[in-house]
């Protein structure tokens, strides 16, 4: 339970499953309440973590686009690829995501109502040191915008409309989850 605490500390949204074969009374409200998404008693009941793995597999990458016909697409193209993928239209819908969802890639739109893809990314970045990001853009003003998030040391960026390929070059890149 202690190093589910420790390393949740570290890394927020790491998923974590607490197994004993010692279920003493209070440990699995103990485990859980550190973090653990289950908890599990040996012998393990193998059906069992193999659908919890099922549930849990998959890296969650989150899609901030206002264009929702886009944004659907890309995240039935990245399902079909075994990704999970979170659809946010602006920075409102971003933080309502993120209160169940701990992403590890993020694909932001650069023109969005309210806060602008590189001030996201920005503000993700703070709050999940770890995740990678890309911002993306169909629009000169976009352009503009990715040229100053670059000097910012902000994220690559992608020009609408882009391979596909090249998004998934970079959502298979370094990861440490």
């Amino acid at each position: 339970v202690q190093l589910i605490g420790e390393i949740k500390n570290l890394r927020p949204g790491i998923r974590c499953f607490s197994i004993t074969a010692y279920p003493r009374q209070g440990l699995k409200e103990s485990a859980l309440g550190a973090g653990a998404r289950a908890f599990l008693t040996k012998p393990l009941d193998i059906s069992l973590l193999i659908k919890l793995l099922e549930e849990y597999s998959g890296i969650p990458v989150l899609i901030v686009e206002d264009d929702l016909v886009f944004a659907e697409s890309l995240k039935e193209f990245l399902a079909a690829r075994g990704y999970r993928a979170y659809i946010a239209r602006d920075w409102a819908e971003t933080r309502e995501v993120l209160n169940s969802v701990t992403p590890d890639k993020a694909i932001i739109d650069t023109m969005l109502p309210g806060k602008d893809g590189p001030g996201i990314m920005r503000a993700l970045k703070k709050r999940f040191p770890w995740i990678e990001g890309i911002l993306m853009t169909g629009s000169l003003n976009g352009k503009l915008l990715m040229k100053e998030a670059i000097e910012g040391k902000v994220p690559p960026y992608l020009l609408k409309p882009f391979p596909l390929g090249e998004l998934l070059a970079f959502l298979e890149g370094p990861t440490d989850s």
